[in-house]
């Protein structure tokens, strides 16, 4: 019973943390330098190291909560970033540039989906 109980919150709450990852640090990272929206042009003016962390962050809380209701698209999630990192964030620092006027975490959707298959973030699937 506590497990019913326990499993869906967990989801919701990762969730709402991985939403925090995709808003919040973008949005504090360098506020008074920020446009009204959020593209990755700005992104990418960014230092490498607070890109670099984005991305761990973002690719982790991505993976875990694919994984609560597709374990094999969320492991893919997890490997198509951290197996070869320095290589994903040439691949992901390519793709920003080429699609400068798109937010940094539909850029990673859609690479990921390529590669990994379409998937859900919202809890449950």
């Amino acid at each position: 019973m506590f497990n019913k109980v326990l499993t869906p919150f967990v989801s919701y709450f990762c969730s709402a943390v991985l939403s925090l990852c995709f808003i919040v640090f973008p949005l504090s990272a360098h506020a008074e330098n920020q446009p009204q929206n959020f593209h990755t042009d700005w992104f990418l003016k960014s230092s490498e190291s607070a890109r670099t962390w984005w991305y761990m962050g973002a690719f982790s809380l991505m993976g875990f909560i694919v994984s609560q209701s597709d374990e094999k698209r969320g492991a893919c999630i997890l490997d198509w970033y951290f197996k070869e990192p320095q290589k994903k964030e040439k691949i992901l620092l390519k793709a920003m540039k080429d699609n400068p006027r798109f937010p940094p975490p539909a850029i990673i959707t859609g690479l990921l989906f390529k590669d990994c298959g379409k998937f859900s973030l919202h809890a449950g699937g």
